[in-house]
């Protein structure tokens, strides 16, 4: 297992990159083998480079991400992302026109 460090844990309406941080204080390299959506996601919402250790997650889902140390030791473990909101918030406008049509009062 290792520990993903999240770029924001905020709400945001950009990407979220998740670094992996190594597991043992021993090993000094985790690298990342392979990235396969599992819940919300397709291959076009993840993007990562294999070697490196960061994985940028462009919309909210979980992933599986597949690894291997210093040592060849293989993992896997699922990495989810929940605070990518793309939907901007909606309003709607009601305006009225006065009887004089001289003003309108608008209502959200």
């Amino acid at each position: 297992m290792f520990y993903p460090r999240y770029s924001t844990t905020a709400i945001t309406s950009k990407s979220v990159r998740v670094e992996l941080t190594e597991f043992n204080k021993d090993i000094s390299t985790i690298t990342i083998t392979g990235v396969k959506p599992v819940s919300g996601l397709t291959e076009k919402d993840i993007v990562y480079t294999p070697g490196e250790k960061v994985v940028r997650f462009m919309k909210s889902g979980s992933a599986e991400v597949t690894f291997v140390d210093d040592y060849g030791n293989e993992g896997a473990d699922i990495v989810t992302v929940s605070n990518i909101d793309t939907n901007p918030p909606a309003v709607k406008a009601v305006p009225v026109l006065a009887d004089d049509l001289l003003s309108v009062s608008v209502t959200f």
